[in-house]
């Protein structure tokens, strides 16, 4: 697209900076071309803060279905890394509890809880969510993300569920491997999680057994030591040990 001069548009928007030299703090830009050209008329985010519009649309949008969002949440306020009970635990556990805990810090790439029955995976996962409760968090078990996007079906808001679900700060998908095995189930999971793959976005798993029990195009994203950090949980069930 040619351009030229750059005029902005429509101040009631205001999502960039307010410092932005191009788009004075609007957000948008109009650029002035001919009539003839494709972008002609056309708002466009503004090239020198469009990371930062992205993220406010974002945040607007989690805003909007928060309420929604927390039917749907897993993440319990109970479990936190201070309830998390690492006495006795077989080094492996405790590993993966510094491990979450590091990653609640400063989340970046993917994290994957895995291992047995009542280890502590889902209340690691709970832990992390808790942590970064002021952010934009989803924790959600599998079934319920697809019962939540099928929503969208009615509400007709489908799509803007499914890109909050694939843009979302931290996503957490616990209960992997329980999924629909229905096409579309299969589908809708894989789309977003090749699409948080692509992108590095910030993501836990957390399921029972081994990697290889998932589908074999999401196992081989999983196992990408570039972006994801496998955390094995092998032990005694924590309820049972509690008795």
């Amino acid at each position: 697209m040619s351009s030229s001069a750059q005029t902005t548009v429509d101040p009631r928007i205001g999502l960039g900076d307010p410092d932005c030299p191009v788009c004075g703090g609007m957000g948008y830009v109009r650029y002035e071309v001919p009539i003839t050209d494709p972008g002609f008329g056309k708002m466009h985010h503004c090239p020198v803060c469009g990371q930062r519009i992205i993220e406010a649309v974002r945040a607007k949008v989690f805003e909007s279905q928060r309420e929604r969002i927390a039917r749907f949440s897993v993440a319990r306020p109970e479990q936190t890394f201070e309830t998390f009970d690492a006495s006795g635990v077989r080094p492996m556990i405790y590993q993966a509890y510094c491990a979450a805990l590091q990653y609640a810090a400063e989340p970046r790439g993917w994290l994957v809880l895995h291992g047995s029955y009542g280890t502590g995976k889902s209340h690691l996962a709970s832990a992390i969510a808790n942590k970064l409760s002021a952010g934009q968090v989803m924790s959600l078990v599998v079934p319920d993300l697809l019962e939540l996007l099928r929503s969208g079906f009615d509400t007709g808001d489908y799509q803007e569920l499914l890109d909050l679900t694939r843009q979302v700060r931290l996503l957490i998908l616990d209960d992997m491997g329980t999924e629909s095995s229905t096409p579309w189930a299969c589908e809708k999971l894989f789309q977003i999680v090749n699409h948080r793959y692509n992108s590095v976005m910030p993501t836990v798993f957390v399921f029972n057994g081994v990697v290889e029990d998932m589908a074999p195009r999401i196992a081989s994203r999983l196992k990408d030591t570039a972006v994801s950090k496998l955390l094995p949980m092998w032990g005694d069930d924590y309820r049972e040990r509690k008795r």
